[in-house]
């Protein structure tokens, strides 16, 4: 850890000088990094014309950096995170480490963080959730139909994050996304979480669907499980070419 602080304060130092602070977050700080792992690092300025994200290698490591004020963070958080149910720029900035010191306005920007994630996202709607419950419905229709491994392994990669989306959906918590879905479930449900990697990982390894199917038609039915007779989807009027 002092290693990867010690380089964001030189980073600090040498790129983002005039900036109010920088906040290092990611899996380093978790105590979840590997060899290869990146920094991910917010930058927050006292007023920026825009935000902006840039990725570069520092003395060998992949840095990704996030670059705003305090009025564009807040945007990112109450659009662009929230219409995507998961806080990304909200966690790195509660879960980070301020560098090169707190201040009154990293104290300030942590505090509004983590008001918005303790809201939690709003309630999913009908038509939303009925989308989910038509995809994963032929989703499992595809991958038991499945002709070769060719087949199962791309539908079951769908099916791994479509479940998950959904289950985040119908317990109102934050999503999770890619490598995150099964770290951001053990937080809700510990026992879920391993039964759902294992189900998947049954999937991949040996080609045995049955586990991947009943734990997806387990969080089908937290919201009336399968959904395709009947199901209806009306386009809006205008959308056609004359």
């Amino acid at each position: 850890m002092k290693k990867y602080i010690e380089i964001a304060n030189r980073i600090y130092q040498e790129k983002y000088s005039n900036a109010e602070f920088l906040i290092l977050a990611g899996s380093i700080i978790r105590g979840e990094g590997t060899m290869t792992s990146d920094l991910d690092i917010v930058v927050i300025y006292e007023k920026i014309d825009c935000a902006f994200r840039e990725s570069f290698i520092y003395e060998g490591i992949m840095v990704e950096v996030f670059a705003h004020d305090l009025s564009t963070a807040k945007y990112f958080m109450h659009t662009v995170d929230f219409n995507n149910g998961a806080p990304i720029i909200a966690t790195m900035i509660t879960e980070g480490i301020v560098i090169p010191k707190k201040i009154g306005l990293s104290d300030e920007l942590k505090r509004i963080a983590e008001e918005f994630i303790s809201k939690g996202p709003n309630e999913a709607n009908i038509n939303k959730i009925n989308s989910m419950r038509y995809s994963i419905t032929n989703l499992i229709d595809d991958l038991i139909d499945s002709k070769n491994r060719y087949e199962q392994i791309a539908t079951g990669c769908r099916l791994y994050e479509e479940v998950a989306e959904l289950y985040f959906s119908a317990n109102r918590i934050w999503n999770g996304k890619a490598k995150s879905i099964v770290r951001v479930m053990k937080k809700h449900d510990h026992e879920f979480a391993e039964r759902y990697n294992d189900s998947f990982d049954l999937l991949f390894k040996n080609g045995d669907d049955s586990m991947a199917v009943e734990i997806s038609e387990e969080v089908l039915n937290l919201v009336g499980g399968y959904l395709f007779n009947g199901y209806r989807l009306v386009a809006k009027p205008e959308w056609r070419i004359v």
